[in-house]
């Protein structure tokens, strides 16, 4: 009875260690894990002493340079044919439509590249680091190209906006300006015939009254001399 007590007890840890070794497993399928290799710079522990010999007896140590060896002798570079167009086919835009495989050899060849250095397989192209560089940085350069040409495309725009945004304002104050000054020409002009106007009424009021004083001194002259008196002018007629 206690060994099938300790029986249960293990299975039941066993089981639970499955399920989060399962868990575990399950995370990271579904993820993309990156491992760091931690490398010693000296063997003093100091903080900016860096040995090199040391360095280097570690990635030999290691595999890492052997690696990167095979990696460069082989195709690090592995790419299926459709993400291969995607990527590069802006380097030959007068590729004629067809199936993938054939696209991929004949961008490959429209580009001039070393048969030595890609292989063309049923489902991927593999490509040797040094051509992986080259087509990137190709792409990298056509890409600055297109880029270049949309922003001065777009700052063209910009600018062009903002000009017949400034002739816009500067035709609507010339307008603007052009009416105030109408208006106070006008309103000057009013102003100056009313002060005309009121200057003749002031010098004919002035010239009636000078009449007036002359024809009473005539008239009262007229009567010692027992004449007639001598008619007032009729007034002039209102303007209309």
């Amino acid at each position: 009875r206690g060994n099938r007590g300790r029986a249960i007890i293990f299975q039941s840890v066993t089981s639970q260690f499955k399920g989060q070794l399962q868990s575990l497993m399950n995370k990271i399928g579904s993820t993309s894990p990156s491992f760091v290799r931690c490398l010693n710079p000296n063997s003093n522990k100091k903080e900016g002493d860096f040995m090199p010999e040391m360095v280097l007896d570690q990635l030999r140590c290691s595999g890492l340079l052997e690696a990167v060896r095979v990696s460069r002798a082989g195709f690090p570079s592995r790419m299926v044919h459709v993400e291969f167009l995607k990527r590069f086919r802006l380097l030959a835009p007068n590729l004629p439509p067809g199936d993938p495989k054939q696209l991929s050899q004949g961008l490959l060849n429209a580009l001039h590249s070393d048969p030595i250095e890609y292989r063309v397989g049923v489902t991927k192209v593999f490509l040797k680091k040094k051509l992986m560089d080259r087509l990137q940085h190709a792409r990298d350069l056509k890409l600055t190209v297109h880029v270049v040409k949309v922003q001065t495309q777009s700052r063209c725009f910009v600018a062009r906006r903002k000009v017949q945004r400034m002739i816009r304002i500067k035709r609507a104050s010339i307008a603007l300006q052009s009416r105030l000054r109408r208006t106070l020409a006008r309103r000057w002009y009013w102003n100056l015939l009313e002060q005309l106007r009121r200057q003749r009424e002031e010098e004919e009021r002035k010239r009636r009254e000078q009449e007036e004083a002359q024809r009473q001194a005539q008239n009262a002259l007229l009567a010692q001399q027992g004449l007639p008196p001598v008619a007032a002018p009729p007034p002039p007629p209102v303007a209309a």
